[in-house]
């Protein structure tokens, strides 16, 4: 038997596509006593072959297979398409949150034990689904369907706004996150956790005394909770906030007032904050974390105008300056490949260009990816790589005013304009999906819009999201 709370059932995954229950049993206090599993997935636009409902059997849980040809078409379904991480605990009569239990991952053989930190349902004969262990496993069985995450500022009054889709959706929820003073003229940037939730890393003022708060915002299923990181300056900007394999968060920032690259990140005894560079203007800071959970974070170098790399991968702080030549590096943006190695976008003031810094064992090298025809082209660029690792570049053309994509490898580059209606592109965010769609949010200063585009090279669509809004945006999925 399987006991859980109530308030744990099917609201932990909120609005996402999947729900589960229990075809029978009854309820005993806070648990469930008996029952067979019943899965209720809503149907992607091109459904599966099987029902919206389908009881699976614990006899097909414990051996991941069955003659049973409608659980084989769940299977192979779920094992195709979705990313989704199957977890079992196997215990005797009764599991309870809180417990330490062991854990196997049926798929990679992997095996444990760690604390059962969330319990969603139950199948009978001792094996349990939905069972997370230390936030390492989630479903088992589901189709937990993705949604786009785009946080910004309204105007005039600065709130801290999170607009969210299902993938499959047609419509927006826009919510306010904090109305206390946030500071709409640095940027802030947005997560998803393994849970589906977002956490947002974004610069506030202090409710008392005119200096700068770092704040973290994470959702859950209480709502949302904001926590202070840093204060005390007047002089901290440009946060940005990646998520480690055990599910903490981590965010780099700036600080005007002594120039230092800072770097705050979570453990399980709570927030630590540290100088990552303690040397000239450090501003415009992305970071993105590698296999390892080594920190890699690209910035500005204002007073000497460079584009400056840090990372700690070998277990202190090394930056190194990649670029000096002219005014350059301005609005970075960094991005891991496959084989931990960092790649950079960033605009290149003196030549007007959109350049690709990367790294790989021969050293830096650094190439134009998009010279444009005018004034500032690859202002505000945001970078990521597809599955089969292509790199995909969204950026701000200054003089075209529009937003642009641009997509390729090293040597090898397409760019296009995606929107250039009056004046629309800047702060670009710039996240893939797992079916390599592009979605970009970005701002139009027309009528200070936030606006989203989704598609591929060639192919887009837009939308306004929200109107009255500041300069700064930032997207996930998850």
């Amino acid at each position: 038997m399987l006991g859980f709370s109530r308030s744990q059932d099917i609201s932990w995954f909120r609005d996402r596509a999947v729900v589960f229950g229990t075809t029978s049993g009854s309820w005993d206090g806070d648990v469930w006593t008996s029952g067979s599993v019943t899965v209720v997935a809503e149907k992607p636009d091109t459904p599966p072959a099987f029902p919206n409902t389908v009881v699976v059997s614990s006899d097909f849980i414990a051996s991941q297979a069955s003659a049973d040809s409608l659980a084989q078409e769940l299977l192979d379904f779920f094992d195709e398409n979705l990313d989704v991480k199957r977890c079992l605990v196997e215990g005797d009569e009764t599991v309870w949150l809180g417990e330490t239990a062991a854990w196997s991952d049926s798929w990679t053989g992997a095996s444990g034990t760690g604390l059962i930190t969330s319990i969603k349902t139950e199948v009978d004969n001792g094996f349990k689904m939905l069972v997370s262990v230390d936030e390492k496993c989630g479903f088992v069985w589901g189709w937990g369907e993705t949604a786009i995450h785009i946080s910004y500022f309204s105007r005039p009054d600065a709130d801290l706004k999170h607009a969210y889709m299902l993938s499959s959706g047609s419509a927006w929820t826009i919510e306010t996150v904090d109305n206390d003073k946030g500071n709409s003229t640095t940027q802030q940037g947005v997560v998803v956790d393994s849970s589906g939730y977002a956490r947002i890393a974004y610069i506030a003022t202090a409710a008392v005394g005119n200096y700068r708060e770092l704040r973290h915002a994470y959702d859950g299923s209480d709502g949302w909770t904001i926590e202070v990181i840093d204060s005390g300056s007047t002089g901290l900007r440009d946060p940005s906030i990646a998520i480690d394999s055990n599910g903490y968060s981590h965010i780099s920032y700036g600080t005007s007032s002594d120039g230092y690259l800072r770097y705050a990140y979570e453990d399980s005894g709570g927030w630590n904050t540290e100088v990552a560079n303690a040397t000239n203007d450090n501003e415009d800071t992305s970071l993105a974390l590698d296999s390892n959970d080594f920190a890699h974070i690209a910035c500005h170098e204002d007073d000497n105008r460079d584009l400056r790399y840090v990372e700690n991968t070998l277990g202190s702080w090394t930056a190194v300056t990649v670029d000096s030549s002219g005014i350059t590096g301005r609005t970075p943006s960094i991005a891991i490949s496959s084989d931990d190695f960092p790649y950079i976008s960033y605009n290149d003031l003196t030549a007007d260009d959109l350049n690709l810094a990367y790294k790989d064992a021969g050293g830096w090298h650094i190439e134009i990816v998009d010279n444009g025809s005018g004034f500032g082209v690859g202002i505000y660029s945001s970078i990521a790589f597809d599955s089969g690792g292509t790199i995909h570049i969204s950026y701000y053309d200054t003089s075209n005013s529009a937003l642009k994509h641009a997509v390729g490898t090293p040597g090898s580059w397409n760019t296009e304009i995606v929107h250039n209606y009056a004046d629309t592109g800047k702060t670009t965010s710039l996240a893939i999906d797992g079916a390599d769609v592009v979605h970009i949010s970005y701002h139009d200063d027309t009528g200070n819009w936030t606006k989203y585009a989704v598609g591929n090279f060639g192919d887009w669509s837009i939308e306004t999201i929200d109107v009255s809004t500041s300069l700064w945006t930032s997207i996930a999925i998850g």
